[in-house]
Parts: C-alpha cells; structure tokens; sequence
C-alpha cells in the first residue's frame, strides 16, 4: 500500500491552531514526555508547555479509527530581537555542536528555528516486542511482516515532519536545528528529508545528536512517495486551516447580528 494512501486512510494532520487544538499537543507532550519517558516534570493538568510555545508554529496528527490526537511537533521561530544562542537547543545543548559544520554565530537573529517536542505515543510507534518471540514465523513471512511494520509505524514521525516542512515555508527561519536520535536522522534521510548531522550525541531526553534542515534544500532529495504524502499533508493542513478560519468569521459575524 502506498504510503500516502495508508496515511489518507488512517489518520489526519492539521496545524494547531486553536487553544483546544493547542492543548492536544500538550496533552500529547505530556503523555510521552512526562508520563511515559519521566523526562519532564508531571502537570495537574495533564498538559505539557513551556515559554517557547508562544513563538512557535504546531502540528498535530490524530488518529482517524479512534478519534485521538497521537503525535505532535513543533517548530521555534528564533527571535529577530534577540541572539539565536536562546533557542532551547543551544542554551541546553551548545557542546554538541561541532562549529566546523555548523557555527550558530554565522547567522543573523531570526535566521534560525528549532524543531522539538516530537511526540507519537507508545501504541503509534515501532515496537521490537514481537521479534523476541519465540514462536517467530517463517523468514520470508518475518521479514514482509516487518518491513510493513516498519513502514507503518514510521508514517506518523514522517508526516509530523512533513507537517513541519509545511510550517517552516512560511516560517523567517531559513534554517532549523533539531536534537534527534541518529536512527531518526537516518530514516528521515532514507525518505530524502535531508537533515544533516553537525555534531556529537549527547544525552538529551536521551541520546541525541544535532541536526539542521536547510530550507532551500529540504525538497531538492524527496522520494516519489514523500513528496506525493507531503503534497496530502500541505492540502490537509490548509484545508483545516481555512475552515478554522471561517468558523472563526462566522462566529464573530453572528456576535455582531446579536448585539
């Protein structure tokens, strides 16, 4: 099946726009970042945020079959007023960068963006259980099963980057820098989603290395089927926009015909 048609079929992507919708990407960040990871500190609320979210742009994946909001992302606009040195990247993670590939004094304020709080909850993604089992089925039958696992499972974190490509066009950043496991740096090159690793791996919710994504190239290597799924992807986020905002004009059109 092809990838696009697995994900139309299945699940639905939108930019986060309203506060109910910006709220489900905090529920989401809590659910894996706190509740299940333990990397941040739990809320009452049930909904993880921090002083970035105010400057930044969100997307959010649900779940068609059961209705709920399994995976998120967001992307930090860095500041035109201040150094880029105060994305939470470089605040946090500033050694691991190695400056002979990538110096974040090179650039202007407001040049640069941050990628973070990827999210997909533990039911959406790759789990090695099944592997273990002893009663494993025949080669060729594992095999199959496993490379289609494999593609399903990593639809999700693919189509939040590609929501996330969505947002960076229309994004002053004309770079962003994302910490990631190397294994998601690989699969996403895999895929012609060009982020280039410029530095050592550290232990950030993890191990992690740096990565940046050059907007005038994050296009150039797609493969066939990414750029048929970011092609639903960017119709589905505009789509879900425009219709936010014309139930937004409609509602302020009825508080003017009631007053």
């Amino acid at each position: 099946m092809q990838i696009k048609k697995y994900f139309a079929e299945n699940f639905s992507i939108c930019e986060a726009i309203t506060t109910s919708q910006i709220d489900e990407t905090y529920r989401v960040r809590h659910a894996v970042y706190c509740d299940e990871f333990e990397y941040l500190s739990k809320h009452t609320d049930g909904k993880e945020s921090d002083e970035y979210d105010s400057q930044s742009f969100h997307c959010l994946v649900r779940d068609l079959s059961s209705k709920s909001h399994i995976g998120c992302m967001r992307l930090i606009q860095g500041s035109a007023d201040s150094n880029n040195g105060t994305l939470p990247v470089f605040r946090q993670c500033a050694e691991a960068f190695d400056k002979r590939l990538f110096n974040v004094n090179d650039y202007e304020p407001g040049q640069l963006g941050e990628v973070s709080r990827l999210a997909v909850i533990n039911s959406h993604r790759m789990r090695n259980a099944d592997r273990r089992k002893p009663s494993a089925p025949e080669p060729s039958q594992s095999e199959q099963r496993a490379k289609k696992n494999r593609r399903q499972h990593s639809v999700v974190p693919l189509s939040l980057f590609l929501g996330g490509m969505v947002l960076f066009k229309k994004m002053e950043a004309e770079i962003v820098v994302a910490m990631m496991e190397p294994s998601l740096g690989r699969m996403l090159r895999m895929s012609g989603i060009m982020f280039e690793p410029v530095g050592q791996i550290v232990d950030y919710h993890g191990p992690r290395a740096p990565f940046i994504l050059r907007k005038e190239l994050m296009f150039r290597e797609l493969s066939d089927d990414m750029m048929e799924l970011f092609e639903h992807v960017d119709r589905e986020m505009k789509a879900s926009a425009a219709a936010e905002q014309d139930q937004n004009i409609g509602f302020e059109k009825l508080l003017r015909a009631v007053r």
